[in-house]
């Protein structure tokens, strides 16, 4: 459905000037997958954005929605799918043609799935849930306690972008990154103190990232057996670009920024050393 539509993408007008590309009168609907489809003839590079900038919004009355009826519907997708079979018969030689069949066919049973988004499936993700929401009082100075929920917010935010680019939840890219960065992890219960998340939204989580291909998972010994795998090589590199960007943020202004980070440092340390040792 995103793949054919004109409002999430940015065209150049100079290819449609040049090439006169238009969209067909004749069609009520899908015009814009068509007109994509003779675009993409004339360029030579695509560049897709993963993080959403541009939210749709179905308004009732509209003329979209005014068309939506069973038969039109599919006469309609029936008359597109037509077009397309067309389109790559006539830009493939027959031997590519009967290579990418089974890419055409799969295609087509993908769309005729359009507008139907079930609940918990892997592909399907609410909009807004990519937010993170943080929530901000100015009465008085912040205590420490409010501080530390601002900087997790904050991490959080740069986090979720990382996540937003290789398809996970920002629940998964947490778990991830507590495997990541901690080096001696003995026990699930550990992994759900340091994300604040349920054992549900733990384990859910770990097999989401070991379906993946990302970790290996050993949980039935102590300590835990979890190791990241080379196919996480860029979520790592995301993830340490990520963390670079944020710190760079919040020293922005700064002019001794190593001075702040020995301050830093040394403050950590001591609220450390001041922690029983049974609970460190």
């Amino acid at each position: 459905y995103y793949y054919g539509v004109l409002w999430n993408k940015l065209y150049r007008k100079e290819i449609i000037d040049r090439y006169a590309v238009k969209m067909d009168e004749e069609l009520s609907f899908c015009e814009d997958f068509v007109f994509n489809l003779e675009y993409l003839l004339h360029t030579k590079s695509i560049m897709p954005l993963a993080i959403p900038i541009y939210y749709y919004v179905k308004t009732e009355g509209s003329l979209v929605a005014k068309n939506m009826n069973l038969p039109h519907i599919v006469k309609m997708k029936t008359s597109i799918y037509e077009y397309y079979d067309q389109f790559f018969m006539k830009i493939l030689s027959e031997e590519e043609y009967s290579a990418e069949r089974m890419n055409i066919a799969r295609f087509f049973i993908s769309a005729a799935n359009d507008d139907m988004n079930i609940a918990l499936l892997p592909s399907t993700k609410k909009l807004g849930e990519e937010k993170v929401q943080a929530y901000y009082h100015e009465e008085g100075k912040p205590t420490l306690l409010e501080l530390s929920y601002y900087l997790r917010k904050y991490m959080e935010r740069y986090l979720n972008d990382v996540a937003l680019l290789h398809n996970l939840d920002r629940k998964d890219i947490w778990v991830f990154y507590t495997i990541y960065r901690t080096n001696a992890l003995h026990s699930i219960k550990e992994i759900e103190d340091f994300t604040s998340l349920s054992h549900t939204a733990v384990m859910l989580s770990l097999q989401k990232l070991f379906a993946s291909g990302y970790i290996k998972l050993q949980l039935d010994q102590i300590p835990i057996d979890i190791t990241i795998t080379s196919r996480a090589d860029k979520i790592i590199k995301d993830i340490e670009k990520a963390c670079h960007e944020a710190e760079e943020e919040c020293l922005k202004g700064f002019e001794q920024k190593d001075k702040l980070a020995e301050e830093l440092n040394e403050f950590y340390k001591k609220l450390k050393d001041s922690l029983p040792k049974e609970e460190i």
